[in-house]
């Protein structure tokens, strides 16, 4: 390449002094034959620059024909283009959408970050040197002061707390490898919480009976949003209603199938699993009224409930005995606990 622009220079340089030399006079065929030679020695060069060198601001990352291509050109940092993330403070539920919006905001400042941040998500072991790295994901080695810095800046105003006292510890000097274990770190637990979270709401617990429903049902409805939060799919209707009647006593579950609610969709189901559970909170409501009010109350006699003589009248088993409606409600309560 430096051959070709010497050659290029040194002919266009003789060609300048015969025209300064003879102003005004025809080309000769000396000169037609330069500037044939001129011509052709221009298109080598812009084949070589197009072949060989990415054009500044274009995509960098894309696959060259040349294996020996690489990146040369990043633009300076400015903070103030695009989204900027949030600071990341080390919650492994915030980290796929911090990470996604932090390679965003990079990639707005120059495009050439898609394929420096991606070559260091690569690799799997610590990068010991700027310069290995660079080599080996044909980057050019003259940005490494560019590239540390812009990262160094960037992580350091856009982590916090432990995230970010550890990247300071480290230094600018293994800024690359920061954040490198930043990604495999969390990449890796999130991996696992995924398939442990996922694990969780295919298996619910079930609840033991009405008294302990809602608090296993909002449990893993919980476990659901945290779920999708770190990147899990949302579960197909069909198994989120199979799944859902897994979390409801047996005897509520007969219930619902029978009705036909499992057939329904899962907004429905849920829908009448919390109507149930209202039910249930509304008969305990009336069941503690009720034992309150026993307590004021003494429990009718005999004589009353047989209808004896009180104070020489006769008192029928009716509403108007002496505590009757308060039994009476109690009972039906009993009756619709036995029901649940």
């Amino acid at each position: 390449m430096d051959g070709i622009l010497k050659e290029a220079a040194s002919i266009i340089l003789e060609l300048s002094a015969r025209m300064v030399a003879e102003p005004g006079s025809e080309p000769g065929i000396a000169d037609q034959q330069m500037k044939r030679k001129v011509d052709e020695v221009m298109k080598t060069i812009n084949a070589a620059v197009s072949k060989d060198v990415n054009v500044p601001g274009s995509e960098v990352g894309s696959e060259s024909n040349d294996e020996t291509a690489e990146l040369i050109h990043l633009k300076v940092l400015d903070s103030k283009a695009g989204i900027q993330p949030e600071k990341f403070s080390g919650r492994e539920e915030e980290f796929a959408e911090w990470d996604d919006l932090y390679c965003g905001f990079m990639e707005l400042l120059d495009p050439s970050w898609e394929h420096i941040l991606s070559a260091i998500k690569t690799e799997k072991d610590k990068i010991k040197t700027p310069e290995e790295f660079f080599k080996k994901h044909k980057i050019s080695v003259n940005l490494k002061s560019s590239v540390i810095n812009q990262m160094n800046i960037t992580l350091l105003k856009y982590t916090e707390g432990a995230t970010k006292t550890r990247i300071q510890s480290r230094g600018k000097g293994e800024i690359l490898d920061s954040y490198r274990e930043l990604y495999q770190k969390h990449v890796d637990k999130s991996v696992r919480n995924k398939l442990d979270m996922q694990t969780k709401i295919t298996n619910p617990d079930t609840a033991d009976g009405m008294e302990d429903l809602e608090s296993k049902f909002e449990k893993w409805e919980k476990d659901l949003r945290v779920f999708i939060q770190i990147g899990g799919k949302d579960i197909p209707d069909e198994q989120k209603a199979s799944i859902i009647l897994q979390i409801v006593p047996d005897d509520l579950r007969e219930q619902l199938i029978q009705q036909n609610q499992s057939l329904e969709s899962p907004e429905k189901l849920e829908a009448e699993i919390r109507r149930r559970i209202t039910l249930y909170a509304e008969h305990k409501s009336r069941k503690a009224k009720s034992k309150k009010a026993l307590g004021a109350l003494d429990k009718p006699s005999e004589e009353q409930h047989s209808g004896a003589s009180v104070d020489g009248k006769t008192q029928s088993c009716g509403s108007d005995a002496p505590g009757q409606l308060v039994w009476d409600d109690w009972y039906g309560d009993i009756g619709m606990l036995d029901m649940w």
